[in-house]
């Protein structure tokens, strides 16, 4: 079975740090993405993730389909537990902004509940689907951020029959 698992680059036709790749099987696909923020960047780094993000949507009809975006995001001033804007804070808060816009827009769900620097959670992982995810957790890195750690759970199992479309004698 092994054999029969395809993979396949996704265009981004954005100017941002972001690839995608399509895991294609005979009964199923996920689609993986990968994004760097740099902390320097403005705001229009959010935008051309958003229309990343689109494009992929387009050629992929993302809607109601298996996805997962991770990276370095770089954004302190998001508190992930409730979707809010922390005061004060350390970036343009339109960075922080559109990353909730994104995560609206395209029915995201951010999975790392643990600081990957320091007291900041700067690492994400994004799904589609919440139940793709498990055991999620935080390594120490081989730079000055934390590695992010996930099982995907992913079970590429036959389409069941439909019992109108079988022939019986």
């Amino acid at each position: 079975m092994r054999g029969n698992i395809v993979a396949s680059e996704r265009p981004s036709q954005a100017d941002c740090e972001i690839v995608w790749t399509k895991i294609t099987h005979e009964r199923g696909a996920i689609t993986f993405g990968v994004f760097s923020r740099q902390p320097t960047s403005t705001d229009e780094i959010m935008d051309q993730l958003s229309i990343s993000m689109n494009n992929l949507r387009e050629l992929n009809g993302l809607d109601g389909k298996h996805v997962v975006l991770g990276g370095d995001f770089n954004l302190p001033d998001i508190d992930w537990s409730d979707g809010s804007i922390k005061p004060y804070p350390q970036y343009a808060r339109c960075i922080s902004e559109k990353m909730l816009d994104i995560v609206d827009d395209y029915n995201l769900t951010q999975m790392v509940h643990e600081p990957t620097r320091m007291e900041h959670t700067l690492d994400l992982v994004f799904t589609t689907h919440p139940d793709l995810i498990e055991n999620t957790y935080v390594v120490p890195g081989m730079s000055d951020h934390s590695a992010v750690i996930c099982n995907i759970n992913f079970k590429l199992t036959p389409p069941k029959k439909n019992p109108e479309n079988c022939f019986c004698l």
